[in-house]
């Protein structure tokens, strides 16, 4: 028999029992090990790379959006006008603006510069148009 003061009695709620040596009816489990491998379910992956129409959209949208935006800001300053460069950025970007000039209003040459509205439309209107444009080239890709 055990010596009542040599026993080591258990705090309530501890789980083990010092008087028969074994644990009660608690018994702690630990959760399954967290696997260390990506499983990857079946995705499909797109090409992201954009197709060769899609390029030649945004390579003419990027050459003429420079024209345009050189023409811009020619016409802002004014004091470029009668240089070789600016008749000739109004002349290779003429046939872009002359819709928006036939729409606006051709904008007043002075002595100074001038704020050229059918220029700036143009340019709003280019890149919408490019954007719809790749939007469509892409989604006919898919």
């Amino acid at each position: 028999m055990k010596n009542p003061d040599s026993v080591r009695r258990s705090a309530p709620g501890s789980g083990y029992d010092y008087d028969d040596g074994r644990y009660d009816d608690f018994h702690e489990t630990l959760a399954p090990a967290v696997p260390t491998r990506t499983y990857r379910s079946a995705i499909v992956v797109e090409d992201a790379r954009p197709g060769f129409l899609e390029q030649l959209v945004r390579v003419v949208t990027g050459v003429l959006a420079i024209l345009l935006g050189v023409r811009f800001v020619i016409n802002l300053f004014g004091g470029f006008n009668t240089t070789p460069l600016a008749n000739l950025m109004n002349y290779w970007s003429n046939w872009a603006v002359a819709p928006f000039q036939a729409l606006i209003g051709r904008p007043g040459s002075g002595v100074g510069g001038f704020f050229d509205w059918p220029a700036l439309v143009a340019l709003v209107v280019l890149f919408v148009v490019a954007s719809v444009l790749t939007s469509l080239l892409r989604s006919a890709r898919l």
